[in-house]
């Protein structure tokens, strides 16, 4: 590359010392003609020596590049809606468990994936101070409205 540049620039000089030297007249405007070639021609010559093998290669490397990019950015975005189902979901529960008078200590919930790649509640884990009949409402609401049935609901309650 700093080969082809020197000469560019040697034959930039040349041109500009020939065209300097010229009389004004139509033999100058052929010789600007001429330089201009000839210095286009120069510019364009590594193009004739492309490797194309390589421009291959570089192109294929380039597409796994894309490929992984892509994967890599499926997984976090579905890393992340999962992790945004499991806030809501804790935050539903605590908020509901709140009403009813229960106090939320803690809360574990476990998400699946169906058939269609979404995430979807599947078990609950919850501990709570509170009494039983707002227990047992809020683990029919969480049946009802989150689908998990009372059987994947594991309560430890306090008081």
């Amino acid at each position: 590359m700093q080969g082809m540049i020197k000469i560019l620039i040697g034959q930039s000089f040349f041109a500009g010392a020939v065209l300097y030297l010229c009389p004004e007249g139509s033999v100058r405007k052929v010789l600007k003609l001429l330089c201009t070639a000839i210095l286009t021609a120069t510019v364009l010559s590594p193009i004739r020596t492309l490797d194309y093998n390589m421009l291959s290669l570089e192109e294929a490397r380039f597409t796994l590049a894309e490929a992984e990019i892509c994967s890599r950015a499926e997984k976090a975005n579905d890393s992340l809606k999962k992790m945004v189902l499991q806030d809501n979901c804790k935050e539903y529960i605590e908020s509901r468990g709140l009403e009813l008078g229960l106090d939320i200590q803690s809360t574990r919930i476990e998400l699946k994936q169906n058939e269609g790649g979404q995430w979807l509640p599947y078990s609950a884990k919850i501990e709570a101070a509170g009494a039983d009949t707002a227990a047992e409402e809020l683990a029919r609401l969480l049946s009802r409205e989150l689908g998990i049935p009372t059987e994947r609901q594991v309560w430890t309650l306090y008081g």
